[in-house]
């Protein structure tokens, strides 16, 4: 991880964030207070979602 990936994590973990790190995640499913997020290990959910990765992502309905 980068030294500004490190602080941004750092910063989020100071107000309580979980990080969750090398889990991909296969949906998310956004509710009215809540989002449900799937991986291959399981499932969470949360109030607010943060997609932070190294690489684009691609939305679905999205072109490839």
């Amino acid at each position: 991880m980068s030294l500004n990936a490190l602080s941004l994590a750092e910063a989020a973990a100071d107000r309580g964030a979980t990080i969750f790190e090398r889990s991909a995640v296969r949906q998310i499913t956004f509710g009215r207070r809540k989002a449900d997020v799937i991986t291959a290990g399981g499932s969470i959910r949360a109030d607010r979602v943060v997609i932070a990765t190294k690489c684009g992502i691609r939305m679905a309905g999205e072109p490839k």
